[in-house]
């Protein structure tokens, strides 16, 4: 393949992306919002009904980094460590990725989407775990994000053990999609929390540990 055949594929690539996440971003809007978006179990069944299982809406997140993060993305994009956790089949991550971000990593619980985001996205760190095993916390503890993306995809409980697990290394922006764990998580003894904005059916806060090291 020549330099431009291989352009204008990631050309090709990046329109049939864009389309696609336009056509989820309008089919979320619709469909899975109001009071129902608050319950998980139901967002997904809706989300499923149209064919939209694990329903995502990566421009309005790619958006919400820009603005959260600041000036600092733009220097230092590439660099940025993100982790989406209960990623599915990594339509999030594949759109960080055309954005521009390099060090981009995946949980996902159910085996058949770890190995379909793996496919989806090669450059990316995909990790099939459990977030209450003992394995999540060998495989994360020694690595450092700057945002950590979650759409409760655990019991509370076992999301706040991962945020801590994430934290023991260094702070990061949390983006908490449906948040109804945050209550579990501010409460937390050992994290440390600060809301940075609330927007819809979103909390976005800076995280860090109290546990010492």
């Amino acid at each position: 393949m020549t330099v431009l055949e291989g352009e204008f594929t990631l050309l090709v690539q990046r329109i049939i992306w864009l389309s696609n996440a336009i056509f989820r971003k309008v089919a979320y809007r619709n469909f899975v919002r109001h009071p129902e978006v608050d319950d998980y179990t139901t967002n997904i069944q809706i989300g499923q009904g149209f064919g939209l299982a694990r329903t995502i809406d990566p421009l309005t997140q790619i958006f919400r980094v820009v603005r959260y993060l600041g000036p600092d993305y733009f220097r230092y994009r590439k660099n940025f460590s993100i982790i989406d956790l209960g990623c599915g089949d990594g339509f999030m991550l594949r759109g960080f990725e055309f954005a521009g971000f390099r060090n981009l990593s995946g949980i996902e619980i159910d085996n058949e989407l770890a190995e379909l985001a793996s496919r989806n996205i090669p450059s990316a760190s995909i990790l099939c775990l459990d977030f209450s095993s003992p394995a999540f916390s060998k495989a994360l503890a020694q690595k450092s994000y700057i945002a950590v993306f979650t759409f409760n995809p655990a019991p509370a409980e076992q999301l706040v053990s991962a945020l801590v697990t994430l934290a023991i290394n260094g702070s990061y922006v949390l983006f908490l999609r449906n948040p109804k764990s945050w209550p579990a998580i501010a409460a937390a003894q050992d994290l440390k929390t600060e809301i940075l904005g609330s927007p819809k059916n979103m909390i976005v806060a800076r995280v860090s540990t109290t546990v010492n090291i």
